[in-house]
């Protein structure tokens, strides 16, 4: 699935996974699924992931979102994403796994959703990276 490295950080489909961590996650998380849900280019296409239980629990915990990216790629999930993270107050942050890359997107980053989208493609090309 991965495109040669002169690709354009649109055009990257597939399977992306959204936490939120910290205190208010799950809340926030409600939030950001509505907010997408909301947007054309991706209704359908999200879903809450459960992550296997842990150790003496009865039942996994919803506490990531999964969105299925097709043509828009990256960006067309980036774009709506940073503009959530951006109307927040105080300091939102989402991770964002493509492909077992991961990054944080934050109100810093949150201002450009096509560079951020590069980063997240530009993280497998990391030495160490396989």
């Amino acid at each position: 699935m991965t495109t040669g490295a002169g690709s354009d950080a649109g055009s990257e489909a597939g399977k992306v996974r959204l936490e939120v961590p910290g205190e208010g996650g799950p809340a926030q998380l409600t939030a950001l699924r509505q907010w997408l849900v909301a947007d054309s280019a991706l209704r359908g296409r999200v879903d809450w992931e459960r992550r296997p239980p842990e150790p003496g629990q009865m039942g996994g915990v919803l506490d990531v979102l999964s969105v299925v990216v097709g043509g828009g790629g990256l960006t067309a999930l980036l774009t709506p994403l940073c503009n959530w993270v951006a109307s927040r107050r105080g300091s939102a942050r989402v991770v964002v796994e493509h492909d077992g890359r991961r990054i944080e997107i934050d109100v810093k980053r949150a201002a450009d959703p096509v560079a951020a989208a590069r980063e997240l493609l530009a993280a497998a090309r990391e030495p160490g990276r396989e």
